[in-house]
């Protein structure tokens, strides 16, 4: 990311939906240029959750992403890249991140 000071984003807090229904709003959130992510609003019975979920996220340095196999890798082999905060990337992975491990998305 820059080091420009640039506005933080805000962005709605989503619970994914199990079986393809509709995705629940339950919070909005502040996505800062240092991505660091702040509770800004949302449902109270969903707060807690998502300040637990935002400081677990904010303590990494880095996350780590999927991506294809090396060239000449063993058959069902997986291969991972690390992605840190300052990688424009890293809000690509955030969102995987925030989907795999927890069920939420930004949107």
């Amino acid at each position: 990311m820059s080091d420009s000071a640039a506005p933080p984003d805000i962005f709605n807090v989503y619970e994914i939906a199990e079986e393809g229904g509709p995705d629940a709003l339950i919070g909005e959130a502040e996505y800062a240029a240092d991505g660091m992510l702040t509770l800004t609003g949302g449902l109270p019975d969903k707060a807690d959750f998502l300040r637990d979920v935002f400081g677990r996220v904010n303590a990494k340095a880095s996350l780590s992403k999927l991506i294809g196999p090396a060239p000449g890798a063993e058959r069902f082999a997986l291969g991972t890249e690390t992605v840190t905060r300052d990688d424009p990337a890293f809000f690509d992975a955030l969102q995987e991140y925030l989907t795999k491990y927890f069920g939420v998305r930004l949107g």
